[in-house]
């Protein structure tokens, strides 16, 4: 909804908004307590983002920034509640179950007019639609999930911020697209908050509070 009345590098920026919430949130109600790496970690990600989706940001209407700023919203109310609710759960069923239940919803809010219209779509790009939803959701989820249950939600919310990287870098190696110094100066910020956030450095930056 965003993405019809922002420019793409916009919403996206907006979107990656919800690092910051989580390691908020995480801090002051989960109780991961964040240190001096975590902070550094999460203000050279933000700053590397900027740099990374840099570009004509247009807005036609103000009421669209709020649906980017909800994407955040949602999607780290989702990482939070994994973290909490799912950590002893295996990855894989968990996976399945939330892919089945945002299929059966989207499909009643899309197709509640031309039902028929999924089959259609189906039998012309089944090979495209599977490939999509086993590799781009099922199988990223099922690893990011895997992830929480090592890792604090703060954690993997700021590692999960290399996504537009390899957005960059695909667009770029297969589409083509030009790469400009900002963008390239933007990856190499988050690529340094994530070796700050590495356990290679002096302690980890989150540690879960003791009672």
């Amino acid at each position: 909804m965003a993405l019809t009345g922002l420019s793409a590098s916009l919403t996206v920026l907006l979107l990656y908004t919800y690092p910051v919430m989580v390691v908020l949130v995480s801090h002051f109600f989960l109780k991961e307590k964040i240190g001096v790496q975590g902070f550094a970690s999460l203000a050279l990600v933000s700053i590397g983002l900027i740099g990374l989706v840099w570009g004509e940001w247009n807005i036609s209407r103000p009421v669209f920034l709020l649906f980017g700023i909800g994407s955040a919203v949602f999607y780290a109310v989702y990482i939070i509640l994994s973290r909490k609710y799912l950590s002893l759960t295996p990855a894989l069923p968990s996976s399945f179950y939330v892919q089945l239940g945002a299929g059966i919803v989207l499909s009643l809010i899309h197709f509640r007019t031309q039902p028929m219209r999924a089959f259609e779509i189906m039998s012309h790009h089944y090979l495209l639609i599977l490939s999509m939803a086993i590799i781009c959701s099922l199988l990223a989820m099922t690893l990011f999930l895997l992830g929480l249950q090592k890792i604090s939600s703060a954690e993997a919310s700021i590692l999960s911020t290399t996504e537009p990287i390899f957005g960059v870098i695909f667009a770029t190696t297969l589409l083509g697209e030009k790469i400009h110094t900002i963008q390239i100066i933007g990856g190499v910020l988050i690529l340094a908050g994530l070796i700050v956030l590495s356990p290679l450095g002096s302690r980890p930056p989150f540690k879960l509070k003791r009672e």
